[in-house]
């Protein structure tokens, strides 16, 4: 019987041999470790130090993955490496056969242990099937987590991390707080980030400030509302494989390149939102992209539509801290005298929101000759209205640029210098046109400067447009003072008044209504605003149809060639 066990105990080790060839073919094919964690090793980088007994346990097989001192002989679910050892393992698991399996001794640190006595035994268990084994446990205490899934790159990682929570102790000053990145060397960006809050706080408080106070101070402040703003996006679904502190120094890394490109502060729901937009890895995402560069190439660019309807209104609500709804302006500058009303009107706007002003112009050179008096015109301008503005100069395609510099504005103003002229082959070649459609934002199309903004005229149909266009009417006329008419042509259409009064009777906002029975919408918008002495003029974008516009013309375009008005336009 004993010669039986001997014979089917080798008969065994050949097959857990043949199996550990194919573990490790199958783990170089995929880029993967296939050998046991070295004890010693991770003891060093995690700067372990004592153990306490735990008595004995039962251990589940797949959480052991390394070894004290055979991590070599053995691939990572413990299958044997060297014919040499055939002797040794097929006498344990003979001698399983009568008498089991005895328990062996573990570390364990974090959910991973290690074996300390016991490889072969453990060899055996896994090959015969075992779940688990009986072990004698050493704890040893680790400042960050370990699991058995990790391999020897996050151990790298994770040694990075241990420095640094010996370098700041935010384990002892925020205990639970997990800043555990993939890539080992970007601690060094949150010691930065920490030195550079360090320095501002003792400015403030004109005061030397301790480490421990700046770090604790960086994680409340600085660390955790961008935390906040990764969930609040559910960006690690976005950008999977990454950690909440990775994607906290990716933000940081995308903020600087996005303000550096644009010479536009940004907030970090912008920035979030840009990078998931970007990088992101679902579905909807990816296809997002492929549809825009298909997109980019066989439709025309005033067919072309930025964003979803409403998408810019809930963000600016999601993420507004103020009453100001257009924070941020960009107005387009050409250099053109007959141009300066677009400026003008951004100053104007700017002084009723408080807000920051953007001047961009879009030249064939990076510094034209001509930059330093636009330069020096525009900062005139700006200091006789009392606001702070700045003047970018981009290069390329003037509605690729607009877009790509409104992404950190609320709102852009451009001069309604060139409106689509009323023909087919006018409208699709229309770079306004073009602009409106891409504009990820609400845009001003003015042709001169208004003499003040108290009276608006809303153009409400009740589509989804058209009710953007409702909010920020509503929007004006509570925070600007301004009185604001209700327009709606109801002829051969359902009356959408009832549902504006709704609305703005909800927010407690005074209006006047009008409903016209004529099929000229254009001709009715203009008449009404002159009639009512309005110096606005608020309406929904281009329609979800644009080839039917292309093809037939609409009520924007009419509106747009009289150049009697500025025209808000919203979606």
């Amino acid at each position: 019987m004993e010669d039986h066990y001997r014979l089917r105990a080798a008969q065994d080790f050949r097959s857990a041999r043949t199996k550990a060839a194919l573990e490790q073919t199958l783990a170089r094919l995929r880029g993967r470790p296939a050998g046991l964690l070295s004890f010693e090793d991770v003891r060093q980088q995690l700067r372990l130090a004592h153990s306490t007994p735990r008595g004995l346990q039962e251990v589940a097989l797949d959480a052991i993955v390394g070894s004290v001192g055979r991590y070599t002989d053995f691939t990572r679910s413990f299958l044997p490496l060297h014919d040499s050892d055939q002797t040794r393992w097929a006498g344990v698991r003979a001698a399983s056969e009568s008498m089991g399996l005895p328990p062996v001794e573990l570390y364990r640190i974090g959910d991973a242990y290690f074996v300390l006595d016991g490889n072969h035994r453990i060899s055996v268990a896994r090959e015969l099937g075992a779940k688990s084994i009986q072990a004698y446990v050493l704890d040893i205490p680790t400042r960050v987590p370990f699991s058995a899934n990790d391999n020897p790159d996050d151990l790298i990682c994770k040694a990075r991390y241990v420095e640094f929570l010996e370098r700041t102790s935010l384990d002892h000053l925020r205990p639970g707080a997990n800043l555990l990145m993939t890539v080992p060397g970007q601690y060094r960006v949150l010691d930065e980030h920490i030195d550079v809050h360090r320095y501002f706080l003792g400015m403030d408080s004109q005061a030397a400030v301790s480490l421990e106070d700046a770090v604790a101070s960086w994680y409340d402040t600085v660390y955790r509302p961008v935390v906040e703003v990764i969930r609040s996006q559910s960006l690690l679904q976005s950008l999977p494989d990454r950690t909440e502190t990775d994607l906290y120094v990716w933000l940081a890394e995308h903020r600087a390149t996005l303000e550096a490109a644009l010479e536009w502060s940004m907030d970090t729901q912008e920035v979030a939102a840009d990078l998931a937009g970007k990088f992101g890895v679902r579905s909807a995402q990816v296809l997002t992209r492929l549809w825009n560069a298909a997109s980019n190439l066989i439709v025309p660019a005033s067919l072309r539509s930025a964003t979803r309807i409403g998408q810019w209104r809930k963000g600016a609500v999601s993420k507004r801290d103020t009453l100001q709804l257009f924070s941020k302006i960009l107005v387009g500058v050409s250099g053109n005298a007959q141009a300066w009303p677009a400026l003008d009107t951004a100053l104007l706007l700017a002084r009723l929101e408080s807000a920051e002003l953007r001047g961009l112009h879009i030249s064939d050179e990076a510094q034209p000759a001509y930059s330093p008096a636009l330069r020096s015109s525009f900062a005139s301008r700006c200091t006789a209205a009392g606001i702070n503005g700045q003047l970018a100069i981009e290069t390329g395609l003037v509605r690729r640029a607009l877009r790509g510099g409104a992404i950190g504005a609320a709102l852009l103003v451009l001069h309604l210098a060139h409106p689509p002229a009323d023909d087919i082959g006018s409208r699709l070649a229309s770079g306004l046109r073009a602009i409106i459609q891409a504009c990820p934002r609400p845009v001003l199309a003015t042709p001169a400067v208004p003499v003040r903004l108290q009276r608006v005229l809303l153009a409400f149909d009740g589509s989804p447009k058209a009710r953007e266009a409702l909010y920020v009417a509503a929007y004006m006329a509570g925070a600007w003072d301004a009185a604001l008419v209700v327009l709606h042509c109801s002829a051969g259409a359902p009356d959408a008044l009832p549902e504006a009064r709704a609305y703005l009777e909800a927010h407690w906002t005074p209006a006047e209504y009008i409903s016209v029975k004529q099929r000229a919408v254009a001709a009715a918008i203009l008449q009404t605003a002159a009639d009512k002495n309005c110096d606005l003029i608020v309406m929904g974008g281009y329609s979800t149809n644009p080839l039917r516009e292309i093809a037939f013309g609409g009520s924007l375009d009419a509106v747009l060639q009289a150049r009697s008005h500025p025209v808000l336009l919203c979606g």
